[in-house]
């Protein structure tokens, strides 16, 4: 076999070169993406050493012998990435890239060059949360300047998850994992992204497989898989992802995802210029400022899923999977039981062999050097020397068939009230006594099958969503309080109004407390495997009444599933205090209320000396709600037999959270503070009720006195009678919402 490597302006053929050798690995299950290598060692006479030309001269013939001067550049020049062709026999096999350059002598250069798969690891994607994106759609953001093909079977596969910031190539192999996708690299250095597959695509029989060199290996096999299973929703609280001082324009990355995302300068100006799950562009061309970035975390559910036996005792013998985040609740699953599959093949042949047309992915028929049986099996890696016969030391993996292109679960039902369930025949049959089936979206009260054309059902993965508490009741507003004078009446007509005397206004009354938000309820996750024959009943929780003080949150009930004698409850599941967003369905479940607000305090009354008189206070805002204005002070002339009466202003009440507060009417009095609304029910499944708003607080009662004028023979006879206002009362706690009830959901 004859061999060329083309260099840019440089051809090397097997005179120039003195070694060479190609490594070509392909991964069985999508766990690694491995980067092809060709790594040769050539004699070059463009030393570098020509003084100060920078260009080489090379003398050439033409046909009738008539010399001229060509120029080269020179070898050491080559750049980074320059791309380097392999020709067997005059026909391409491989496209490569300048890695590295080594010079090893006064002629000879080493060059390492890899694969497109290898420019990717120094390329970054920054990554995302993506909520049904499709792979064709993510794989050409994580490819974009590459030349690639995507088998359709693949492009409509969803992707749901998160990618961190990493190199294009492991982003790229997180979404081939999910999807058991295949990346090959054709001859001329394009990606070609296919579904594996079992079928065989050629054969490696006895008369290519060299004699000697051979082995098989025959290893252990793990007793289990265990994967993570990775769940990301939004909910998390807010928190500051970045506080110091930039210049210019800066990217600024994020270790976990967030949304939400803001930025502003030490002004308060915003200066965000883009942003993603993991990461903020902000600045300005030029400009040095504060920065401080802030942004809501998302909530990151794991969940470990099994295949295999994981409850051998003692044993480490456990494959894991931890870093897979695409693999999301809808295909983990399928994930686990592929890898559990590929853990149990354990036999591998090691065969030298004469390079065909064979790549690694392929499934190839191979006969075994020892036993001499045909048998199929994955060619894994390909490590291949060049010579005058090319020769390939390859690895096989026997047994193993490739897994078709991974959808997970398709469907989901969701169940309300109770009923039972039963398998037969890769379907399953929900019939309610009470409540609803929703089958992807769809509503019905009655008996309903469960069926797929595709394939039948032979696991489940529910979702049992307990009933949420109740609220608490909001507390009473407290009453304002009544003036007091520090005089008493006086019936003297010739009574003089004695100095320092004043009315001791009433305060406004306190605003009641809110009440507690109900607790969401359990959430438990399971997955089980379903045969025909199979039984069960089902019901779903109730949400707890609303509670009778602010701190009563009464409980909901718990939600249940049974297989045949087998029970299971949400009960031993967990709280999500921001709730769980299930992505199928879309929905909110078993989020917890909000506690109520408190009862505006109630304004205080305004107090009155002689002389001198003063309006009540307003009550206080609530929530957008305003409270009632105080009364202002009033004051009219006495004149003979009439009374001059000199009011201070009452004060207004509160607001609620319902409504705005009560404005005191001319007078002393406090205005009384208006009612309080319920709340209604918890309307998320399995979500806790919102506490009762506190009542609130009535406005303080003012001071007030009445001046009497009498004539008696020419002469003005005054007396005075003292009055108190009194304070307005104050409103009661409304009562909170009573939770939700539970429901449970599976994939099937």
């Amino acid at each position: 076999m004859a061999n060329k490597i083309v260099l840019g302006n440089y051809t090397f053929t097997d005179s120039d070169l003195l070694s060479g050798n190609i490594l070509m690995e392909h991964s069985a299950v999508g766990e690694t993406l491995t980067t092809d290598t060709l790594i040769f060692v050539v004699r070059s006479f463009d030393t570098g050493d020509a003084g100060l030309f920078t260009k080489f001269l090379e003398w050439y013939h033409t046909v009738n012998d008539e010399g001229f001067v060509i120029e080269r550049d020179n070898i050491e020049d080559v750049a980074y990435a320059t791309p380097v062709y392999y020709y067997i026999d005059d026909v391409l096999r491989g496209k490569f890239f300048v890695s590295e350059i080594t010079r090893k002598g006064a002629t000879e250069y080493q060059f390492k060059c890899t694969s497109a798969i290898g420019l990717l690891s120094t390329s970054r994607h920054l990554g995302g949360i993506y909520s049904g994106i499709t792979a064709a759609t993510l794989i050409a953001d994580i490819l974009d300047g590459v030349t690639y093909t995507l088998d359709a079977a693949l492009a409509g596969a969803s992707i749901r998850g998160y990618l961190p910031v990493e190199s294009k190539a492991e982003a790229l192999q997180q979404v081939l994992f999910a999807i058991q996708g295949a990346v090959k690299i054709e001859a001329d250095g394009t990606l070609t992204i296919v579904q594996m597959t079992g079928n065989p695509t050629s054969s490696v029989d006895a008369s290519v497989i060299y004699l000697e060199d051979n082995e098989t290996r025959k290893g252990k096999t793990v007793d289990g898989v265990q994967l993570t299973e990775h769940n990301y929703f939004q909910g998390g609280e807010n928190e500051t992802l970045f506080d110091d001082s930039i210049s210019g324009v800066q990217l600024i990355t994020f270790s976990d995802p967030h949304y939400n995302i803001s930025a502003v300068n030490g002004g308060g100006t915003n200066i965000l210029v883009s942003s993603g799950a993991n990461y903020a562009i902000v600045g300005s061309e030029g400009v040095a400022q504060a920065c401080v970035i802030t942004g809501n975390k998302y909530i990151h559910v794991e969940r470990i899923v099994s295949a295999g036996n994981v409850s051998v005792t003692g044993s480490e013998n456990i494959a894991r999977v931890p870093g897979a985040y695409l693999a999301n609740p809808e295909i983990a699953e399928d994930l686990a039981d592929i890898v559990w599959n590929y853990a149990q093949c354990n036999k591998r042949i090691f065969a030298s062999t004469v390079v065909g047309n064979e790549k690694p992915g392929d499934v190839v028929e191979i006969v075994d050097p020892y036993s001499f049986m045909s048998t199929t099996a994955l060619l894994t890696s390909m490590n291949i020397d060049m010579s005058k016969t090319n020769k390939s030391k390859s690895e096989f993996l026997v047994g193993y068939t490739p897994a078709s292109v991974v959808s997970g679960f398709k469907h989901y039902v969701l169940l309300t009230g109770k009923g039972a369930w039963t398998a037969s025949g890769g379907d399953i049959t929900v019939t309610p006594i009470t409540g609803k089936v929703i089958i992807d979206g769809t509503e019905y009260t009655t008996a309903q099958t469960l069926h797929d054309d595709d394939y039948d059902i032979d696991k489940i993965r529910f979702i049992l969503v307990g009933g949420g508490s109740g609220g608490g009741k909001g507390e009473n507003g407290g009453a304002g309080g009544d003036s007091m004078w520090n005089v008493s009446t006086s019936t003297d007509y010739n009574y003089t109004f004695p100095s320092g005397a004043y009315a001791n206004a009433g305060a406004g009354g306190q605003g009641g407390n809110g009440g507690k938000g109900g607790q969401g309820g359990r959430i438990f996750e399971l997955s089980l495997d379903v045969a025909s024959g199979d039984s069960g009943t089902y019901e779903s929780g109730i949400g707890g009444n609303a509670g009778s003080d602010p701190d009563d949150t009464p409980s909901g009930t718990e939600s249940t599933f049974t297989l045949d004698t087998d029970s299971y409850t949400s009960e031993s599941g967990r709280y999500f205090k921001n709730g769980y967003i299930e992505s199928k369905s879309g929905l909110t479940f078993a989020n917890a209320g909000v506690l109520g607000s408190s009862g505006g305090d109630g304004g205080n009354g305004g107090s009155n000396t002689q002389g001198g008189s003063m309006g009540g206070t307003k009550g206080e805002d609530i929530e957008g709600y305003i409270g009632g204005s105080g009364a202002p002070a009033t004051m009219g002339g006495a004149s003979d037999g009439n009374p001059a009466v000199y009011y201070s202003g009452g004060g207004g009440s509160g607001a609620t959270g319902t409504s705005n507060g009560n404005s005191a009417s001319t007078g002393g009095n406090g205005a009384s503070a208006p009612s309080v609304s319920a709340r209604s029910n918890a309307t998320n499944y399995g979500g806790g009720g919102d506490g009762g708003y506190g009542g609130a607080g009535g406005g303080g009662g003012a001071g007030y006195y009445s001046q009497w004028r009498t004539v008696s023979i020419g002469n003005n006879y005054y007396y005075y009678r003292f009055g108190n206002g009194v304070g307005g009362a104050g409103s009661n706690g409304g009562n909170g919402g009573g939770g939700a009830n539970g429901c449970i959901l599976f994939y099937w």
